[in-house]
């Protein structure tokens, strides 16, 4: 069966290649959000299952579930008190010279 001989250009204010024109009606206006509710942020989510309200609180929570033996509660805490570590990377000098193979 043959598709019709309509052009991508009639469909939903789009031009020849499909892409959307100027002034389509369907474009969102300047400045509005395509998706106006939002990814919610898992903190904040968290937050409202357990009825936190502020930062206080929610370490207190961890803090708890940390000394219940929640893996990544204890793992959230020792990054918070003792802070995570560093990444460092080793630099060889240039004046080291070239590396050279062994074969044994």
């Amino acid at each position: 069966m043959k598709k019709s001989a309509q052009s991508k250009g009639d469909a939903a204010g789009r031009n020849a290649k499909g892409q959307f024109q100027n002034g389509n009606p369907t474009q969102w206006a300047k400045g509005q959000s395509g998706n106006p509710g939002g990814k919610r942020n898992p903190v904040t989510a968290l937050c409202t299952e357990w009825g936190i309200d502020n930062n206080e609180e929610m370490i207190a929570k961890i803090g708890e579930m940390a000394l219940a033996g929640e893996r990544w509660a204890c793992e959230f805490m020792a990054g918070y008190i003792q802070g995570k570590p560093e990444q460092t990377r080793r630099i060889i000098e240039e004046s080291q010279g070239p590396i050279t193979l062994i074969n044994e």
